[in-house]
């Protein structure tokens, strides 16, 4: 039995420099052999597109128009609906028409801020169409006005809606 062990250690040694021989041998010929192209796996891939995405969405959220508020007079009752004559301002922004708001006597700062916040972001039950928003000062009342009900229809774009400013 010893020597049927010495016989498997001799052959796996002769076997293992056997094998180290040919493999320095191969290195060691110069050999050039071309080094193959490196493949891209799948999850290379899939970062490189949501990279591309993201610069793609990065494009569309700033062609987003910004939320434009209008000052309009208030309200007609007209054939039982409610409607905008007369834009008096256009606010190139929500953050405008806020700084603005101490231009008048105020009585509800708050609640108009809070409401044009929720209409740009369409959210609190407040909304606007396509970016724009429409309110309306009431002198007697000392407030700013926003309705949901008058943002069903975009008024700037209503040719018989009067435009008290420039574009």
């Amino acid at each position: 039995m010893a020597s049927g062990l010495l016989k498997l250690a001799t052959l796996g040694g002769v076997a293992a420099s056997g094998g180290g021989i040919v493999a320095g041998a191969s290195m060691m010929s110069g050999s050039k052999q071309e080094v193959p192209e490196i493949q891209k796996t799948s999850t290379q891939v899939e970062a490189e597109e949501n990279l591309a995405q993201s610069d793609d969405l990065s494009l569309f959220e700033s062609k987003i128009p910004a939320c434009i508020v209008y000052e309009a007079e208030k309200p007609i009752q007209e054939g039982g609906n409610s409607k905008f004559k007369k834009l008096l301002r256009k606010f190139g922004s929500k953050e405008e028409f806020l700084q603005k708001l101490n231009e008048k006597e105020v009585a509800n700062t708050e609640a108009i801020t809070t409401d044009v916040n929720n209409a740009c972001g369409n959210t609190g039950g407040k909304k606007s169409l396509d970016g724009s928003i429409y309110v309306w000062y009431s002198e007697s009342d000392k407030k700013w006005i926003y309705s949901t009900q008058m943002h069903e229809k975009d008024w700037s774009k209503d040719n018989e809606v009067v435009k008290s400013f420039t574009s």
